[in-house]
């Protein structure tokens, strides 16, 4: 029966190339997509919006509810995978981490479905899993996959669940949210209990879409009434922020005013390291780790087409991504280059009024976007990270006039990457903190706000999870 089994999935592998060109002008059955895109992400370290995108964009054919279907499976698979998989434990005589990927993908976003879609009769659920693992090579695994689905299935009916008996609170947590121990341990300590729990929870909510006006194409109301014309809702943002959340049928890049440059997606995070940066007419501002390029694009619209935004990344594949949308947005004050930002360039010294260094991080502030990024990381790799970022800044700390200012910033909430690592810029590097309150007078709240820096958590702050830190250049260096 192995021998069997190795032999299909093996042609399957062989043909698999011939079946994903062949699949790109066939119509695609949405469970199938569902399970292309969660083994990408789950098996081969894919990003899930990634996977999403190119799916969409090969198979067009895929209505505005099969999309939805499919976004629904793949988030809340990913959301809810520790669950998913101790629920498969109780009913396989297999441990998860040794059934065969494929039938392990197969089971995890059926499992979603049994727990939490009523809508989709069980049967159903078990029918299409079979059918996958036909189609997938794994005919031979067909009885296995229903045994342990209708298993299941019976099970949640009597009210099954995998909470119980004497286990820990800490441990009760990381299963209920799928969060990795080692992250759980570092929110406790850093915001308490409850403050993590309202953390937890609101990565697990929809992500809202927040877009920033262009003050070169539309005032405000004119923006709001194009976007309501074409059958967008829309609501005011937090803090004073020039846009709107919107929502619509279609999605954005459909919405002419987009087309147009008219706005700038964004989250509200990243709003507000914008309103930090606080650009101006004739403004020369550098952005040493740009892609995709929004905290350029904001600087550039603040500054309504005057002075420069030099922006960089590292490779042409990024920097070209970055060209495109400045293109849209009609920006012609953005100059890009492929540029290292750990490698120092003599000709930049003491060019920056404005520096913006957005540097890589370990992500962790947005797992409500992209919820994979937990499975991924680990500590080592935070450390690495925080390594990094301290290497760039050692760097391109010089590129900033006396005087200037530097703006630190991240999409985490580890102390190295965030705290120490500002601490470090103001501390180690010739900088003084800058308060950030003139630059929120209608919020956020926070008591760091007059040390310079400020740390957006999810559930406390209605955004992702940020660290913003401003700093100043001393004009007189010891």
């Amino acid at each position: 029966m192995n021998r069997k089994n190795n032999q299909q999935k093996n042609n399957y592998q062989k043909s698999s190339h011939q079946k994903d060109n062949h699949q790109k002008s066939c119509t695609m059955e949405p469970r199938m997509a569902v399970w292309k895109i969660l083994y990408g992400v789950l098996e081969e370290q894919q990003y899930s919006h990634v996977e999403l995108q190119r799916i969409f964009r090969e198979h067009p054919e895929l209505s505005s509810r099969d999309r939805a279907f499919v976004e629904r499976i793949v988030r809340g698979t990913l959301e809810h995978l520790y669950e998913l998989d101790a629920l498969i434990g109780y009913c396989s005589r297999l441990p998860v981490k040794k059934l065969k990927p494929h039938i392990r993908t197969i089971l995890r976003m059926s499992v979603y479905q049994l727990k939490y879609m009523d809508s989709v009769p069980a049967r159903a659920v078990c029918n299409e899993a079979v059918h996958l693992a036909n189609r997938l090579g794994f005919a031979s695994l067909r009885s296995y996959v229903n045994g342990v689905l209708r298993n299941l299935s019976r099970s949640l009916e009597e009210g099954f669940t995998v909470y119980g008996g004497s286990m820990e609170p800490e441990e009760k947590l990381s299963l209920q949210y799928s969060m990795p121990r080692w992250i759980l341990k570092r929110y406790l300590h850093m915001f308490g209990e409850a403050d993590t729990i309202r953390l937890l929870q609101a990565q697990m909510e929809p992500v809202r879409l927040s877009v920033y006006r262009n003050p070169m194409v539309f005032t405000k109301e004119e923006l709001k009434r194009e976007l309501i014309g074409t059958g967008a809702d829309c609501e005011e943002l937090p803090f004073g922020l020039d846009g709107f959340y919107i929502s619509s049928v279609s999605g954005p890049e459909q919405m002419p005013a987009f087309q147009q440059g008219a706005f700038l997606i964004q989250d509200v995070s990243s709003m507000l390291q914008g309103k930090v940066t606080a650009a101006g007419k004739d403004h020369y501002v550098m952005d040493v780790c740009a892609a995709p390029g929004g905290k350029t694009f904001h600087a550039a619209m603040d500054m309504k087409g005057s002075g420069c935004v030099d922006c960089a990344d590292v490779s042409e594949t990024k920097t070209a991504l970055i060209q495109e949308n400045a293109e849209r947005l009609k920006l012609p004050n953005v100059k890009i280059s492929v540029r290292d930002a750990a490698v120092f360039d003599a000709s930049l010294v003491e060019r920056a009024d404005i520096l913006i260094a957005d540097l890589p991080c370990s992500g962790l502030g947005i797992i409500g976007r992209k919820p994979e990024i937990r499975y991924n990381i680990t500590e080592k790799d935070v450390q690495s990270l925080a390594a990094l970022q301290r290497k760039i800044l050692d760097t391109v700390w010089r590129y900033v006039k006396p005087g200037g200012r530097l703006i630190y910033s991240t999409c985490t909430l580890t102390e190295e990457e965030d705290e120490e690592n500002y601490r470090y810029l103001t501390e180690k590097l010739p900088f003084e903190p800058e308060s950030l309150k003139p630059y929120f007078p209608q919020g956020p709240e926070a008591d760091t706000l007059e040390k310079g820096y400020i740390k957006l958590i999810p559930g406390i702050h209605p955004c992702d999870g940020f660290f913003i830190g401003s700093a100043v250049r001393r004009r007189n260096e010891e």
